[in-house]
């Protein structure tokens, strides 16, 4: 797909490697103060294949410190085993909101190892898929 040295992909890449069967893509959609606007957006258009992983049910532990709390590695990558996503895939994350929720799945896969990833952002507007 490109460069892993270079962990950023244009649209048009990703476009042409949407039959690739490596590729597993997450849509972390996000918006604060706005709970179920994310999953809204995806049931409404998402890029094609894409899974919705989300930040409060998927990213978060049920407790722990901080609004968020990040959740224990092994279930982390358990629950990431049920959506589809592996050691063997080119994940590529999306979201809304210019990497800053997609930068929290990036580096909860990083602290689980070598993992091959790709991060992707798409604006709000002017790109629609589905």
């Amino acid at each position: 797909m490109n460069d892993k040295s270079f962990p950023l992909i244009s649209a048009g890449e990703l476009l042409e490697a949407l039959d690739d069967p490596s590729i597993r893509i997450a849509d972390v959609r996000y918006f604060l103060g706005e709970p179920g606007r994310g999953k809204k957006e995806y049931d409404e258009g998402h890029i094609p294949g894409a899974v919705y992983v989300d930040l409060d049910t998927d990213l978060a532990a049920p407790q722990g410190p901080g609004a968020k709390p990040v959740p224990d590695p092994v279930a982390f990558a358990s629950r990431m085993g049920e959506l589809g996503f592996g050691n063997e895939h080119t994940i590529v994350v999306h979201d809304a909101a210019n990497g800053q929720f997609g930068a929290r799945l990036w580096a909860m896969l990083d602290r689980l190892g070598p993992v091959s990833y790709t991060h992707l952002t798409l604006p709000t507007t002017g790109i629609r898929w589905g």
